[in-house]
């Protein structure tokens, strides 16, 4: 099989939609394909909870199949691309995912981060005209939803990604245009350019960009930058214990932030936190 990381492989009994996905004619000639649709299936559950079933051609690979993630960023040898709808908060998204060497995992849309957009609808956080800020947005479909609901957005993530962005963007400008503005779509690497960004957002987002322990202490430095102003912090995460994510939780983020867990799905061990910056005593 193709080697996605571990996040991205679901098993659902739920509604199929088909819609239409993509692979490049050199990707097939490359590998050894044993099987080839080009129907990608997206799962809808409930009120709008999405999960696509990616529908994609067997592949030889060598690769150690438990391992999380590859040692480097190069998850394909190729570059292919796959366009899957989501329905999600009364809003139909659709959603390139551009997997090649240089994106990593910032190509797929993970299910943490479909997870964050049902617990907005469940618990009616109200979006429109809040100023938000995603970090690590990579196919930006939390901050989208949220700009289609009538939010101001800006979407961040390493400059790799920006393109997959902006163009996930401009397939989801509405017929009627932005309720409120065009999403942003800025460049922002933790604990180096946080500082040229503003403090005064409603609320900042981030889903499953906590797998990097090395990066906790410059994504602490960049939450607290852009939270001094009295954000609402939401993070969205599979906890893995082989990146330390709970250590992230238990003991990077207090350090600064009063911390909640606000949901727990055991099924798929993805929690939802919301955090609120400490004043200092």
């Amino acid at each position: 099989m193709i080697r996605l990381p571990k996040k991205n492989r679901t098993s659902h009994h739920c509604t199929l939609i088909p819609v239409m996905g993509h692979l490049t004619r050199n990707l097939r000639q490359h590998f050894k394909i044993k099987a080839y649709t080009q129907n990608t299936e997206v799962a809808v559950f409930g009120d709008g909870f999405a999960i696509p079933n990616n529908n994609l051609p067997t592949m030889i690979n060598s690769g150690d199949e438990d391992d999380p993630f590859p040692v480097d960023d190069c998850l394909f040898a190729e570059t292919f691309s796959q366009e899957t709808v989501y329905r999600l908060l009364g809003e139909e998204l659709k959603i390139r995912q551009l997997f090649g060497a240089n994106l990593g995992v910032a190509a797929p849309v993970w299910d943490a981060a479909l997870h964050l957009c049902c617990y907005f609808e469940e618990q009616s956080v109200q979006l429109r005209g809040k100023r938000i800020i995603e970090l690590g947005a990579g196919t930006g479909v939390v901050g989208i939803l949220a700009a289609r609901l009538g939010a101001v957005v800006t979407l961040t993530d390493l400059p790799l990604a920006l393109s997959q962005l902006q163009a996930n963007v401009c397939a989801n400008t509405p017929s009627s245009g932005w309720p409120t503005s065009v999403p942003t779509v800025l460049p922002l690497s933790w604990g180096e350019d946080h500082v040229n960004f503003p403090s005064d957002w409603d609320l900042v987002l981030c889903a499953d960009i906590i797998y990097l322990p090395d990066t906790y202490p410059l994504l602490i430095e960049t939450l607290v930058h852009l939270c001094k102003n009295g954000a609402v912090l939401y993070l969205s995460s599979k906890m893995r214990k082989e990146h330390r994510t709970a250590c992230f939780y238990e003991e990077f983020l207090p350090s600064r932030f009063n911390v909640e867990l606000v949901k727990r799905d055991d099924k798929q061990n993805i929690n939802i936190y919301r955090a609120s910056l400490r004043k200092e005593q």
